[in-house]
């Protein structure tokens, strides 16, 4: 801990952080913990993009040593973009269990259904923005049919539109994404990829094979990689009567 703290530490001794303040929480409180990391994966794709991905790998490996000890740590839940499962990051997690966005279970927890959002615009007096506010923001497919809202768009557009009511939609949630990765994979094939991203924003589509086992490290390797990244975050959804279990898995709505 002293090392951490006066900034000599090594990549072994900053992973074991997590695991020490587990402890320390534990003791202190006297009463069972829970870790919620959000984007874990998050780290990893800064590291491929910048060339110490490996070094990356070993610091998350070590970070989560910690939820294999159910004496520290009772449960943990983590989100992110990609199960990054190939590279073993969990396998040393005791009864560890990943839910995808294709899974039916849990399916309506990750955003606002349709009803939600009817008694989020009621109880704000704005029910008569309901076909605008589907038009915008009702664009995600979770399980096979499962239809979600943005939850950071909706609550950006009603909350503006109370100080403002002539306010029309904006992309809230885009203006929140880095297009850095969009753009590498732009340069790396080249125009035949920005042909078929123009047509996405045109209303056409694009066919894809469902791959839950790609890395940020071999990111670039194909071209489906790229259908699935824009997949897993969010740019793209499930066209209407598509499967993620399909084969292909979909003709892909950019959003």
């Amino acid at each position: 801990m002293h090392a951490i703290l006066e900034k000599r530490a090594d990549l072994s001794e900053l992973g074991s952080f997590l695991g020490i303040v587990s402890r320390a929480l534990r003791q202190y409180w006297d009463r069972e913990l829970i870790v919620l990391i959000d984007e874990y994966d998050a780290p990893l794709e800064t590291a491929g993009r910048r060339g110490y991905y490996d070094q990356m790998l070993f610091f998350i490996r070590s970070l989560f040593d910690c939820l294999k000890d159910r004496s520290e740590v009772t449960g943990a839940i983590l989100t992110g973009c990609l199960r990054i499962s190939k590279e073993s990051v969990f396998t040393d997690t005791n009864n560890f269990v990943s839910h995808s966005i294709k899974d039916a279970e849990f399916a309506d927890s990750c955003g606002f259904t349709d009803p939600e959002i009817q008694q989020i615009l009621i109880s704000q007096g704005l029910e008569h923005c309901l076909d605008e506010v589907q038009k915008w923001y009702d664009g995600y497919v979770f399980g096979s049919n499962v239809r979600m809202y943005c939850p950071w768009s909706v609550m950006s557009f009603v909350g503006a539109k109370l100080e403002d009511s002539k306010l029309q939609p904006q992309p809230y949630w885009i203006n929140r994404s880095s297009p850095d990765i969009i753009e590498h994979f732009i340069e790396e094939f080249g125009v035949r990829l920005q042909d078929k991203i123009e047509s996405l924003l045109q209303g056409g589509t694009a066919t894809a094979y469902y791959d839950e086992a790609i890395t940020y490290r071999d990111l670039t390797a194909s071209e489906n990689n790229f259908w699935m990244y824009l997949y897993f975050t969010g740019y793209l959804t499930l066209a209407s009567g598509c499967s993620p279990d399909s084969t292909p898995l979909c003709r892909a709505l950019l959003r």
